[in-house]
């Protein structure tokens, strides 16, 4: 329990708060006629290891005291709330669901986020209505904020296909609009980690990738997600190829390389043929050897075999596992 008197960082807390609000009343001259009284500005959230309070608030999480934690979510001290809320994104405890759901609405942003990203982490449909609730309150005063991001990535952790379609065909975010099309894409990626694809959020990753206006982090998160997803990938061909050649940054073509082979497109073939003896980066040429030998191996054999002697020892090394997985004796 946090007992008072176990804590004197927290007795200097409230008297700090208090003086604050003495001076705030003397700077405005006292309450107006009528009311009841000043309201104190609330306090900055205050975290540090080496605070008692944070400390305890820790302590209560690791001992999964989660009765405890969610009494502390309605607390005045909006340094409470915020560690309490926090403390939820590594309890997966569908009883706090509820609890933090108002947390989306706190006064601090910080406390916001924080309670976004517990109910993303715990995973539970019931959280996708007031996560949409609050992106759409966020959206009435200005959507294109960090915590709008937090947001529609939680609903990419507990939403359905339905949901992932919604999101993906949204046409008003402007490639300026970072926070918002940081949390679209995350939301795409995060959907897809739990295996729910459609075309539409294929389509939408495409559309980012082959647009020279959008950053390069969203770009890296849609490379990433063709690269790892399940979904069938043989219609994309022409626009995964299109988006590989557009791109020169090898954080970028080592993720297209993968999402290349997943095309078995004759075409895709051909370019990481030629792109494993032009490309300079090691990473690119491993990914293009896992593509070739994981979709093309019996055409690409001599490209995989000729790299076993390569002088970078992970493309050798990449190449001798793509003939022992899926190489034949009778070409050895």
């Amino acid at each position: 329990m946090l007992a008072r008197n176990e804590q004197p960082d927290l007795m200097q807390f409230y008297f700090t708060v208090i003086l604050a609000g003495a001076l705030l009343l003397v700077g405005c001259g006292g309450a107006l006629e009528g009311e009841q009284g000043v309201a104190l500005v609330e306090p900055e959230i205050y975290v540090h290891h080496s605070d008692s309070l944070t400390q305890q608030v820790i302590d209560l999480r690791d001992r999964l005291e989660t009765t405890q934690l969610i009494s502390l979510l309605e607390n005045p001290n909006p340094t409470l709330r915020f560690l309490a809320t926090s403390a939820f994104a590594s309890i997966d405890d569908q009883a706090a669901v509820p609890h933090l759901i108002p947390r989306l609405r706190d006064t601090k942003i910080r406390t916001q986020q924080a309670a976004a990203y517990a109910l993303g982490q715990i995973g539970d449909a019931r959280a996708v209505r007031p996560l949409i609730e609050a992106f759409q309150y966020q959206d009435s005063v200005g959507a294109n904020n960090p915590v709008s991001a937090s947001l529609l990535e939680a609903v990419g952790k507990c939403g359905n296909a339905t949901a992932l379609d919604q999101l993906a065909t949204v046409s008003t975010y402007l490639p300026t609009d970072r926070h918002l099309i940081d949390g679209q894409v995350k939301a795409i990626y995060r959907f897809m980690q739990r295996n729910i694809t459609t075309d539409l959020g294929t389509q939408r990753m495409l559309e980012i990738l082959k647009d020279e206006r959008y950053a390069s982090t969203a770009k890296i998160y849609a490379a990433n997600y063709l690269a790892r997803t399940a979904s069938d990938l043989k219609g994309f061909a022409s626009e995964i190829i299109s988006a590989y050649r557009s791109h020169n940054q090898p954080s970028i073509q080592m993720f297209l390389a993968l999402a290349l082979g997943k095309t078995e497109d004759r075409q895709a073939m051909n370019l990481l043929t030629e792109q494993l003896k032009a490309n300079s980066d090691y990473r690119v040429k491993c990914n293009i050897l896992r593509a070739l030998g994981q979709h093309f191996y019996d055409p690409a054999r001599k490209s995989i075999h000729s790299s076993i002697r390569n002088s970078n020892a992970q493309i050798a090394e990449t190449a001798i596992q793509m003939m022992v997985e899926h190489g034949n004796s009778r070409y050895w």
